[in-house]
């Protein structure tokens, strides 16, 4: 009988760095470009809060189509990529719009 190797996740959220080096999506990869989505209707990229770094100057790597599908508009690893990102911040989808896009963050960004 040949025995079985487990690995272990290096990082569990909804992307899991592998220790051979791969990644994964925990919830599925329609799951995670779900949730990409939702952070980048914000208009705030990742990397934008601390630059200020608005609609302007950075691409959305998911779409919504006319009938409301949810789609990637780049690969595999630039959407887990981003994904784990803005999740590192700690916060939510929602979270993140109401602290980095709201009328208070507005203000805060223009001074």
């Amino acid at each position: 009988m040949q025995e079985t190797e487990t690995r272990t996740p290096v990082y569990a959220g909804s992307v899991i760095f592998w220790e051979d080096g791969s990644v994964t999506a925990r919830y599925g990869y329609g799951h995670a470009v779900r949730r990409l989505y939702e952070y980048e209707r914000s208009g705030v990229a990742p990397d934008g809060p601390g630059a200020s770094q608005t609609k302007e100057g950075w691409e959305r790597y998911t779409a919504k189509a006319p009938d409301g599908t949810i789609y990637p508009r780049r690969g595999y690893e630039c959407i887990l990529g981003r994904l784990f990102s803005y999740e590192r911040s700690g916060l939510t989808p929602r979270q993140w719009k109401q602290k980095y896009s709201g009328p208070a963050a507005a203000v805060s960004r223009s001074r």
